[in-house]
């Protein structure tokens, strides 16, 4: 049990030092297990702010403040990005959660201390501010915290945290090229055991992880815990949902012989990550992660309302008499954007944080292919260094996947009109049959076999496009770029295709959010009025309308084939009308295009038809029917006939065809 109890509030007078607020003389005993005690600092919280939050800033890329509880965070600023368009704020993140869960959610501070097997809590200890012997003047970009720990009177062992922050143009002991930097987006927290005993001492401390960054989605929540597995050297990310930690877990319990590289936190646009790294000028990565603990501190909360609290526990660091040990981390706070996190700083073999870029641990993962968005976005770029628009640059996108993907649907809308056309004989077939299961598959094989019609021709392109529509959603999902982008120019009422298109926003007038009830709060979210999604309704049905359908053969089949049509037709506005207006964009130029198709294809199915020749099915009670013979088909005057080697396969097909129905009338002749 923690008892804190303050002895005195003493404060030091101001220093001049830029950057750092003023330390305490006071101190206030905090009694642990094990005969610890811990002397905290008195006072207040007290702050100090390393970096820049001023846009533009040359030097920095982040703020970050620091805080003396916990020597934790107080927030981390981006002076690159706003919150939103509407406000302007800087991005500001990692701020600790309202009362009464501040301390349970301060980023990066500390918990708890394990010395020898004995855990003493230290949530809400006060540190003590000190500084290296540096002038600050010119480097206002580290800070040291110090907490001393006491046995019998005698302080035995100090934990001391240093922070640094990066400038844009710094470079690591890893980087030798403009490439290879952190770009101003990483901090490094050094933790330093001080073993001022007389006796090997077994330490490890437990402490807040990154917390997550605000959402970008309106509709659901984008908050997701990420951890970096590695079994070969090669990262793959595991992803939870914020919403999902329900229960009290460790995250690293299914890692089995994985080995966790780094832990963060991410939504749509914008990552939290954080690392271990040796001391050294090693290339070979080190492992301090012992247990990731969470547990929802409001399991009745949701989306970004809810609270969870994640501590980080570190293995245990033998520490000698009178001598120190170091745990580094690495933290990367910064946007989940490609240009930055593709760089050979970010890519080195045990960081890996591009792979963090599309999460595929989901049950379309199968089918999402790291490779194929990354083309897709090249491509997407090329687009818009010419046309300058991201809006327009995805409806290219879009024309030339659909023109790339053109034969495949072709052969899938091309093989749905043979089956409307054949549907009244398929429905004779089945009628002649329908006491012999067997019979009348042998002559429906046939029947499709005659035609060339196949039914796995319906499905199979669908199964071969899929992909290729994954990889494209992942790419609209995932580009930055998008993100505070105007549609055409800035001359249309879509501002941020990132976001709905909200002709009318209901934040300008003062509105609330309206969600829907229950578990359809997830699923319905009304921030404003938007027009796309009713566009795009409106060009689905008229898709509907024209794009070729599965024949069906009774009334009960055509029934359902109309109910559900227009199931999809009401509920997809409804379950897209959040989406962001990039993707809505996307999809209506996807729908536009393949009306289109749908009749370009339909006007070369007819023209093909009419110069083929007529078929005229015998009725008669042989399973194959439906075969072909010279009595059952006559050709048109004018058809073509073929002749070179496509005469002589012809001509070997229709012998074959006649053997088939002479073999057939024997079989069936009376012995």
């Amino acid at each position: 049990a923690t008892q804190p109890a303050a002895t005195s509030t003493d404060t030091a007078p101001s220093t001049s030092l830029p950057g750092v607020s003023t330390p305490t003389t006071g101190m206030a005993t905090i009694m642990g297990g094990g005969g610890w005690t811990v002397d905290a600092a008195a006072g207040k919280e007290e702050l100090a702010v390393l970096g820049s939050a001023t846009p533009g800033d040359t030097a920095y890329a982040i703020e970050v403040g620091v805080s003396t509880i916990g020597a934790g965070l107080d927030h981390v600023t981006l002076n690159d990005y706003k919150l939103s368009l509407s406000k302007g704020d800087p991005f500001t993140f990692q701020r600790p959660g309202p009362a009464p869960f501040a301390e349970q959610t301060r980023a990066l501070a500390v918990r708890t201390v394990t010395i020898d097997g004995t855990t003493i809590d230290l949530t809400g200890a006060k540190w003590t501010q000190t500084w290296p012997p540096l002038d600050m003047s010119s480097r206002p970009d580290r800070l040291t915290y110090e907490l001393p720990l006491s046995r019998d009177g005698k302080v035995e062992l100090i934990l001391r945290r240093d922070y640094t922050v990066y400038r844009r143009d710094a470079e690591t002991w890893k980087a030798g090229t403009v490439d290879a930097q952190p770009l101003g987006f990483e901090t490094s927290v050094v933790t330093t055991f001080v073993n001022k005993s007389d006796r090997a001492l077994n330490v490890s401390i437990g402490f807040n992880a990154v917390s997550v960054p605000p959402s970008e989605a309106e509709r659901y929540a984008d908050g997701n815990y990420v951890i970096g597995f590695s079994t070969d050297g090669v990262v793959r990310p595991e992803s939870h949902l914020v919403d999902s930690i329900s229960e009290p877990r460790n995250l690293l319990d299914d890692a089995k012989e994985r080995v966790p590289y780094w832990f963060g936190t991410a939504t749509s646009y914008f990552m939290a990550l954080q690392r271990f790294e040796p001391l050294s000028q090693s290339t070979a990565p080190v492992n301090w992660f012992k247990a990731i603990q969470s547990r929802t501190l409001t399991p009745d909360a949701t989306g970004m309302d809810r609270r969870n609290e994640i501590v980080i526990s570190t293995k245990d660091t033998t520490v000698a008499p009178g001598s120190e040990s170091r745990i580094l981390h690495r933290d990367y706070f910064g946007p989940r954007k490609r240009e930055y996190l593709t760089n050979a700083h970010y890519r080195a073999p045990w960081i890996q944080y591009d792979t963090a870029l599309v999460i595929t641990n989901w049950f379309c993962g199968i089918c999402t292919w790291q490779w194929l968005i990354d083309i897709l976005f090249v491509i997407l770029k090329g687009f818009h260094a010419v046309t300058r628009d991201w809006g327009l640059s995805i409806i290219g996108l879009v024309f030339l996947v659909r023109l790339i993907l053109h034969p495949i649907t072709r052969k899938a809308q091309w093989n749905m009109l043979k089956f409307g056309k054949l549907a009244p004989e398929m429905t004779k077939i089945k009628e002649r049959h329908k006491d012999d299961q067997e019979a009348m598959n042998r002559a429906m094989m046939s029947f499709y076999k005659q035609h060339g019609a196949t039914q796995a021709m319906g499905c199979l392109p669908m199964f071969l496009q899929m992909p290729v529509w994954i990889a494209l959603w992942q790419a609209m999902n995932t580009t930055f770029e998008l993100r505070h982008q105007p549609f055409f120019y800035g001359l249309t009422w879509i501002h941020d295709l990132s976001k709905p298109d909200h002709l009318i926003d209901f934040a300008s007038f003062g509105w609330p959010i309206i969600h829907g009830p229950g578990f359809l709060r997830g699923i319905i979210t009304i921030s404003g009025v938007n027009v796309l999604p009713f566009v795009y309704g409106i060009v689905q049905f008229i898709q509907f309308k024209i794009q070729p359908k599965p024949p069906t053969t009774t009334p009960e089949q055509e029934q359902q084939q109309k109910m559900t049509q227009w199931m999809i037709l009401i509920m997809m506005p409804i379950l897209l009308y959040a989406s962001p207006s990039g993707l809505m964009i996307y999809m209506i130029t996807s729908f536009l295009i393949g009306i289109f198709e749908s009749k370009l294809v339909k006007k070369q199915f007819e023209r093909e038809q009419e110069n083929e020749a007529k078929f005229t099915i015998v009725d008669n009670d042989s399973p194959i029917a439906a075969t072909a013979t010279k009595a059952t088909v006559r050709r048109k005057e004018n058809a073509p006939k073929k002749s070179g080697l496509a005469g002589i396969i012809e001509q070997a097909r229709q012998r074959m065809v006649e053997a088939q129905q002479e073999i057939e009338k024997n079989r069936k002749r009376p012995k």
